[in-house]
């Protein structure tokens, strides 16, 4: 067991420890509790703006790093299109080198002889003054016979005889159609640019192809890439029996690389071709793809271009770096400049918002604090029966005399009087401040006036509307604002409905009125016929085939709005009504008929998601609104479009009358001479009509005319007009006839009309039933009884 002497240093350490760290936590500067406002905004503020600096240092090299990828996905583009436009005019180079060996007389003699001597006297020279002039050690020139024989390699002239039909299809095309083409094909030698053109003699006769190819290797081999540039051939897997093994570097993933030219991060390139395909960034090298393509549009291979940006990337670090040392000196600048009003500026806000946020909602009751100055301690007004007395704030609020912020309070301060000017008012003098005591005045006059604004505008807007929002306190901002857009949209449609000329218009523009007005987006205006028994879809915007209720059409009293004439929600009643097809957990419906003369001529329905439904009970007043101001206009319409048909057909038999024929031969008239299309006319007379009438009575007179003008209007074409001209009179107008077409249709007319037997009537002078019939008279084409 230790002993106390033993024990006693271990105690007297910890002692001095604990005095040590007690002495800090009451210094000003370890314990927060006693830092100065000073202080605090020196240590925490700073700390803070630093790390704020330092973020806004890294989003700036994260933009610049943005800034750099874009530069170099630019650089890849313009450097992928030079190497698109190399190989195009590779290509054309090609072809300006094989085109003139087609209207040499050597070479065409040579193929038509068959020579193959004489022509690889000519040829090999010429082969070796291109080679050397151009700088291509890869050009060679192949003659082929049709269809496909190879004649002549200028790499080999040794081999010929072979059949290319199988390996070469561009040798086949060539010949078969005889024109040039072009195009990458992959061989034993690698992947080669070709071009290929036909040869033909002097008669005409085709005689073969001459073909003149370069490496696609050689072409970037011999091309000096820009600084940080590289290239990779790559070649589609399928070509690896083709090629020869000194042109197989090695196969990763489905690529068989070829030579690669300076390309960055090689071997890291290949790894990812074997595990993930072509890279697009390796650190930081970026990589674009360009594809290649044979003479047929086959996707063959493609040249993997790269660009190293390190050098980039180390130029924006420096930058970053200035930049957040320059922004941290002015940060601290400026801090050192507010710091003296924050407090103020920050205690001025909170309340400013909370009396604005108040006001949004409709609370016009909030106001800033301000020191109150009674007009009894500057003046010494003994007058206590005076409204200031009792409260003081309505002196001098900044909006009397000339100060004054609104028309109303100016000159009707009680002092104006005495002191000419606000300016010269000891009380106005008492209440001045610095800019943020007068802002506070300021705001309390606009807040108040504000109010009183806003609680005229909504009882007005009540009254209009004819709404209750009055009766339960000034509207917030947002309804206001919504109410006076929906006044205004309106009276517009109001004074858009005037003077339309159907009803088809009126829906139409109630239509685009509730998509843009009311912003419904589903909706649909159902309306019902005169006699109650069919209902018609005047516009629907419905998205589901099955919005609308098929079992209405047929009947239309199975509507509840109808019924009631009153508006019907599935809110918060879903089963309320059976016709919905509405999803109640995400959307309600809504109806609202529409009273045309003391009953429901038309009903809208329409969708609104369930969230919103509280929010458009205001909407639904002014739908409302609408329909009320359409009602009327499409009454009007409707009796119109009655009286107008009426006095367009004739009540008996249906037809158009002869009111109807003189208005419509002014507009036929000019129609038919800008046609130049012939007219029939045919005038239909019934015989000894009048003898029926006497014999069976006037009804059974009206009865044959109906049935007449009923088989009339079954002989003629739908686009010919039948009309009434006369008792028993028909007149009847073919459109665009032949010649002796009208005849014709008499004919059929006569003969349609004397089959049937009409029904049956009772003879005046017989008691005896008879029935009428028409018969023909053979002289003469009229209708006898």
């Amino acid at each position: 067991m230790p002993t106390p002497s033993t024990n006693a240093p271990s105690r007297s350490r910890p002692s001095s420890d604990s005095s040590l760290l007690n002495n800090l936590k009451k210094s000003s500067i370890f314990n927060p509790t006693n830092w100065s406002l000073r202080l605090r905004f020196l240590t925490v503020p700073a700390a803070l703006l630093g790390l704020g600096c330092l973020t806004l240092a890294f989003i700036f090299q994260r933009y610049q790093d943005m800034v750099v990828v874009e530069s170099v996905d630019s650089r890849l583009s313009v450097f992928q299109h030079w190497i698109q436009d190399k190989i195009t005019n590779e290509f054309d180079v090609l072809l300006s080198e094989v085109s003139p060996l087609a209207a040499m007389p050597e070479v065409i003699e040579s193929m038509r002889q068959r020579d193959k001597d004489h022509l690889i006297r000519y040829i090999l020279p010429y082969t070796e003054r291109l080679r050397a002039t151009t700088g291509r050690e890869s050009l060679y020139f192949h003659f082929h016979l049709p269809p496909a024989v190879s004649f002549l390699r200028t790499w080999d002239v040794d081999a010929a005889g072979a059949d290319l039909a199988d390996i070469r299809p561009i040798v086949v095309k060539a010949n078969k159609y005889r024109s040039p083409f072009r195009g990458i094909e992959v061989g034993p030698g690698g992947a080669s640019m070709r071009a290929i053109i036909p040869l033909n003699d002097g008669a005409g006769e085709h005689i073969g192809t001459v073909e003149a190819a370069t490496s696609l290797e050689n072409l970037l081999e011999t091309t000096a890439l820009p600084p940080y540039f590289g290239a990779m051939l790559l070649l589609d897997k399928r070509f690896e029996s083709v090629l020869g093994q000194n042109r197989i570097r090695g196969v990763h993933g489905k690529w068989i690389v070829g030579r690669g030219f300076s390309l960055p991060q090689e071997n890291r390139v290949l790894e990812a071709l074997d595990n993930s395909g072509v890279p697009e960034r390796l650190g930081n090298a970026f990589y674009r793809f360009l594809p290649l393509e044979d003479f047929e549009g086959r996707t063959i291979g493609g040249i993997l271009l790269g660009y190293d940006s390190m050098a980039l990337f180390k130029s924006t670090v420096s930058e970053s770096l200035v930049f957040g040392l320059i922004f941290l000196l002015g940060a601290m600048v400026l801090w050192f400049h507010i710091y003296w009003n924050v407090a103020r500026v920050k205690l001025f806000l909170t309340h400013l918002e909370r009396v604005l946020g108040n006001t949004v909602s409709g609370d016009f009751t909030g106001r800033l604090d301000t020191t109150p100055v009674h007009c009894l301690d500057i003046l010494h007004c003994t007058k206590t029966d005076c409204p200031v007395y009792h409260d003081p704030m309505r002196i001098c609020y900044l909006e009397t005399g000339s100060e004054a912020l609104s028309a109303v309070s100016r000159n009707t301060c009680i002092f104006l009087s005495r002191y000419k000017h606000c300016r010269l008012c000891p009380v106005y003098a008492r209440r001045r401040g610095d800019e943020l005591v007068e802002m506070r005045h300021t705001v309390n006059t606009l807040v108040r006036l504000w109010g009183g604004f806003m609680g005229r505008v909504d009882q007005v807007v009540s009254g209009v509307l004819q709404t209750s929002e009055a009766s339960q306190g000034p509207s917030s901002l947002g309804q206001v604002s919504a109410s006076l857009e929906y006044m205004a949209g309106l009276t517009a449609f109001s004074h858009d409905i005037q003077g339309v000329y159907n009803r088809w218009e009126v829906y139409n523009i109630l239509g685009d009125a509730c998509q843009r007005s009311l912003g419904l987006g589903q909706f649909a205006i159902l309306e019902f016929a005169a006699d109650g028994l069919a209902t018609n879809v005047a516009a629907n915007c419905f998205a589901a085939t099955d919005a609308l209720c098929s079992e209405m059409f047929a009947s239309p009293e199975l509507c509840r709005a109808k019924r009631l004439g009153k508006p019907v929600f599935s809110e918060p009643t879903p089963a309320l009504c059976p016709f919905f097809h509405v999803d109640p957990t995400t959307h309600v419906r809504c109806c609202l008929p529409m009273v045309m003369g003391g009953a429901v001529g038309g009903v809208m329905t329409f969708v609104i998601e369930d969230a919103a439904f509280a929010s458009k009970r205001l909407a639904l007043s002014i739908m409302q609104k609408y329909l009320t101001e359409c009602a009327p206009v499409l009454t009007s319409l409707n009796l119109l479009e009655i009286t107008r048909e009426q006095s367009l057909r004739d009540p008996l038999t249906g037809l158009h009358n002869r009111r109807f024929l003189d208005s419509y031969m002014h507009q036929y008239e000019e129609i038919s001479r800008r046609t130049e299309k012939r007219v029939g006319f045919l005038m239909v007379d019934v015989d000894y009509f009048k003898q029926v009438n006497d014999k069976y009575g006037h009804l059974a007179g009206d009865a044959v005319l109906k049935e007449l003008s009923g088989l009339v209007r079954q002989t003629v074409r739908a686009a010919d007009l039948a009309v009434r001209f006369g008792g028993e009179e028909f007149l009847i107008l073919l459109h665009e006839v032949r010649p002796n077409f009208t005849a014709v249709v008499a004919e059929k007319i006569r003969q349609t009309v004397e089959v049937p037997r009409f029904p049956p009537a009772k003879r005046r002078d017989n008691p005896q039933n008879r029935q009428c019939r028409f018969r023909r008279i053979p002289d003469r084409r009229r209708f006898l009884l």
